[in-house]
């Protein structure tokens, strides 16, 4: 049994509602069976400065458990809505681990540490291990609850961290940031609760003429695994920056919007939408939150028979800053929203379109952007490098059956695709990636080319 070290911290205390966001994460939980609760979890690694002793790794573990209230709280079941508690003083005992062999004993901790599921209403938020070599602190591993973070504020949480490590004082911290239960009382303030009724009027706006096709969930065998798949592409980044600088949007935006776009075509609608996560985190006392607080937005876009396919683009970059300023909402008043809509309509829905950029930090702009020949010619030799890669995965996505991850977007272009076989047949996960590539590629190297050539190409098969 690994040697721990005790941690113990005083900070702030109380007890309330939840989170919009917290809320979201919570019922994802409940639809998961526990077995699978690991999945959610986060992993960061942290590497100790050198010189730095077990007593400063302590004192940064300390200050930080006290500086973020998610990572000393636990969550009840409730009624009618589970709640919340912080709680004022306790202890976290961490594994101290020695080894010669860092990188492989940070791969089996990280896993170790991962597996069981957290018991939210018992368990502190948070395990941690510190890796020694010859007795000196070597490497953090932090496995954390998605109760207490999502992907944005994890990155905060190990951020702050390391800057602990190197200044334990922690003057060079920014002050904490807004903290959960203030955001949950905000949220059921006046300013919070208009924000919400002007957003689900956007959603039901939308739900309403949102194309059938990517609402209803296919049809499923009790063993049906998702589909899995990578694309590795350097043409599809650089398709993408050049798409960005040329009609106003970021590539992120551009990403999204072909997704759209491949959707549409795959599905021969004159539309698609999608959920996409989106952080809410739009004023400066929540930037910095550390909570689940993600939420979906809605990506609603037309895509007409006639016109460009940069006119597309520049028309999904609007939908998308409509959808982020539309998605803050108590998560429950939306699914309620959403089945009263199906109703009216006569469908099913619960097979929804998702879209999630896991990047914390954007690559930086480029100025040397090639055009004409040099950018055809640079796109058709970069194309020669794509990776497409089946992933062995069995990861499944609550109400999902198209599920795309924007994991790294800089020189490279890295994204996965988790989408249900029967959504997509004939065709593959693999062949969505290559064919999301290539939508991309022949917009950014031709600024006539036209829709109806798309779907000439790309359409929906009879």
């Amino acid at each position: 049994m690994p040697d721990r070290m005790p941690v113990r911290f005083a900070g702030n205390h109380g007890s309330g509602p939840l989170m919009w966001g917290q809320i979201a994460i919570w019922d994802v939980f409940a639809w998961l069976p526990p077995d699978e609760w690991h999945t959610l979890n986060l992993i960061r690694r942290i590497e100790v400065p050198p010189g730095v002793g077990l007593d400063t790794v302590q004192g940064a573990l300390r200050t930080l458990l006290e500086r973020h209230d998610a990572l000393h709280s636990r969550w009840h079941p409730g009624e009618p809505e589970p709640t919340q508690t912080v709680e004022a003083e306790g202890e976290v005992l961490v594994e101290l681990i020695e080894t010669t062999d860092l990188d492989r004993a940070a791969g089996q901790t990280a896993g170790r540490l991962l597996a069981p599921p957290f018991d939210h209403a018992a368990d502190q938020p948070i395990r941690l291990a510190v890796l020694t070599s010859d007795g000196q602190p070597r490497l953090i591993v932090m496995v954390v609850s998605h109760m207490a973070v999502d992907g944005w504020s994890i990155q905060i949480v190990a951020d702050d961290l390391r800057e602990l490590l190197r200044d334990p004082t922690g003057r060079t911290l920014e002050p904490p940031a807004q903290q959960p239960l203030a955001r949950a009382a905000h949220e059921r303030g006046d300013v919070a609760q208009q924000r919400q009724e002007r957003a689900l009027a956007f959603w039901a706006r939308h739900m309403t003429t949102m194309p059938a096709a990517l609402l209803t969930p296919p049809p499923s065998t009790p063993d049906t695994r998702p589909d899995w798949a990578e694309i590795r592409s350097t043409a599809l980044a650089l398709a993408a920056r050049v798409l960005a600088r040329r009609n106003g949007l970021s590539d992120s935006q551009v990403v999204l919007a072909g997704a759209g776009l491949l959707l549409a075509l795959h599905t021969g609608s004159n539309g698609a939408g999608l959920r996409v996560l989106v952080a809410t985190r739009f004023q400066p006392n929540s930037r910095r939150l550390v909570g689940a607080f993600n939420q979906n937005a809605l990506f609603r876009v037309d895509v007409p028979e006639a016109g460009t396919a940069d006119d597309y683009f520049r028309h999904a970059g609007a939908a998308a800053l409509a959808a982020s300023r539309n998605s803050e909402y108590h998560p429950r008043r939306l699914e309620e929203l959403v089945a009263r809509i199906a109703a009216q309509r006569g469908i099913e829905v619960g097979g929804y379109c998702f879209f999630n950029d896991v990047r914390y930090d954007a690559a930086p702009a480029r100025d040397d952007l090639p055009d004409g020949d040099e950018l055809t010619d640079r796109l058709a030799k970069a194309r020669t490098a794509t990776e497409l890669i089946a992933l062995d995965d069995t990861r499944t996505q609550m109400t999902s059956k198209f599920f795309l991850f924007l994991k790294e977007l800089g020189d490279q272009a890295v994204l996965q695709l988790s989408a249900h076989p029967a959504f997509l047949a004939p065709r593959a996960a693999t062949d969505a990636l290559g064919d999301l590539e290539r939508i991309l590629i022949l917009a950014a190297a031709d600024t006539t080319l036209t829709i109806a050539a798309l779907r000439r190409e790309f359409g929906a098969q009879p």
